[in-house]
């Protein structure tokens, strides 16, 4: 059970990531590290006060 909670976070933040290239209009090859690494922060955040 842990695990499939853990791969659901990890998944649910990588689509906020995506989403959020994406509305800048880039690819995520485009992005410097540190910039998916404050949107992976952003989501962490976010994403904690929905279920």
């Amino acid at each position: 059970m842990a695990l499939k909670e853990s791969t659901r976070k990890f998944s649910r933040r990588f689509h906020y990531i995506e989403a959020q290239v994406a509305a800048s209009g880039r690819n995520l090859t485009d992005c410097e590290l540190m910039e998916l690494d404050g949107f992976w922060h952003e989501a962490k955040v976010a994403l904690k006060i929905k279920p």
